[in-house]
């Protein structure tokens, strides 16, 4: 999977993140990544999750590596104010958040790539072999 950031900011900013809303397409997948002054206790990322689950969040996962939390989410209604609300709503986590990023899904440009000079082949192929039999 890779990942293209749209934007990112500091924990006072966590309030505009809805701002950014329409820099994602519907149905595109995002992840929103938290940089945390500790790592968050398995339990308060569980209650996030529920807590999105519940909301009715499309797709929505909840991950915590060291002192990263990442929420991924399929973009559909305006989530991205329905997640900050969730997740300042938990105080422990709320207090822990330092800065955000912000993420979307791209595609890997090489498979593109592989498509487009695979028909190109097959294209040259076909003229060639036309070619010699006439």
């Amino acid at each position: 999977m890779q990942w293209q950031q749209v934007a990112q900011g500091e924990m006072s900013e966590m309030g505009n993140l809805g701002d950014y809303e329409d820099r994602l397409e519907e149905h595109d997948k995002c992840k929103l990544q938290l940089n945390l002054r500790a790592p968050v206790p398995s339990n308060i990322a569980g209650q996030l999750h529920t807590q999105l689950r519940n909301l009715g969040v499309s797709e929505s996962q909840v991950s915590s590596e060291g002192n990263t939390l990442s929420v991924t989410f399929r973009k559909g209604f305006p989530w991205l104010a329905v997640i900050v609300a969730a997740i300042l709503s938990i105080i422990v986590l709320a207090i822990l958040i330092v800065a955000w990023q912000l993420f979307r899904e791209v595609g890997q440009p090489t498979s593109t790539l592989i498509v487009v000079g695979a028909i190109v082949g097959m294209v040259l192929l076909s003229y060639i072999v036309y070619k010699i039999k006439f």
